[in-house]
């Protein structure tokens, strides 16, 4: 910026060179603008290099559309996630910083690339929604801009369908029907068959939330000998999910 013998130069916004000239010799008409001075065999390089006259009036900022989405769309406790926000404005690329913030909590600060911002989430260690603001800082063609976002968090629950373990023919597998609730996440974890203290099988299980499926459970040599024995026997179905702690069912093992 050159105001009759003052110079300023501003780097992204920032008065880097601040220079008033006090030769009478210098800085006459007419005069030329120098950006940088190089050697033979030297490569430079300018980025959106604009003169502009200080008399005429600058452009009105371009107002912003700000959007969020997070990835799972939504999260289980102790789940982590991404959560992108995308700016768009009509005629210009915005750039410069987004702010993420739940609540009065300051969950990180991003650069534009590309129009977006990614941010770690998570994780969350109690059920519930979170409401996300994103806050764009504008910068020289778009305006400021916000958006928020209602980010959920559950806590995985696997429920029974019918209380049987169902053994195969051959004793060693038993298939225990569980849907998996809410919709939009996941329930992952353990499943174990116990008689008391004694293990009588053991399983995992990963169901996407609203479904229903067949969680198979490899059934110990114990269990054979019980089922050799009776047909079926009471015992308890232990589930441990992650984000939803330990729950147990008694169900009945048959064959």
């Amino acid at each position: 910026m050159v105001e009759g013998d003052r110079i300023r130069v501003y780097l992204n916004g920032t008065l880097i060179n601040d220079y008033t000239d006090t030769d009478p010799n210098r800085m006459n008409l007419p005069s030329h603008v120098g950006l940088q001075t190089h050697g033979d065999g030297d490569d430079v390089f300018f980025r959106n290099v604009q003169i502009r006259n200080l008399e005429e009036p600058l452009p009105e900022p371009v107002e912003p559309t700000v959007s969020v989405r997070s990835k799972p769309g939504a999260l289980r406790i102790g789940q982590k996630g991404t959560v992108t926000v995308t700016v768009q404005a009509d005629g210009a690329d915005p750039t410069g910083e987004v702010i993420l913030r739940s609540g009065g909590t300051v969950l990180g600060t991003e650069s534009l690339a590309g129009g977006r911002a990614t941010f770690a989430v998570g994780p969350f260690r109690s059920a519930g929604a979170r409401t996300l603001t994103a806050s764009y800082a504008g910068d020289d063609e778009v305006a400021a801009g916000q958006a928020t976002y209602r980010l959920r968090v559950h806590r995985p629950v696997l429920r029974l369908k019918g209380n049987r373990a169902d053994a195969d023919r051959s004793r060693k597998r038993a298939a225990v029907r569980v849907t998996c609730r809410p919709a939009g996440i996941r329930c992952q974890g353990t499943v174990q068959l116990r008689d008391g203290r004694k293990v009588l099988g053991t399983g995992r299980v990963s169901v996407a939330g609203g479904r229903t499926a067949t969680v198979r459970v490899a059934l110990t040599p114990k269990a054979r000998k019980v089922l050799r024995q009776q047909a079926r026997d009471r015992v308890t179905l232990v589930v441990r999910l992650a984000g939803g702690g330990t729950t147990k069912t008694g169900v009945v093992l048959t064959r």
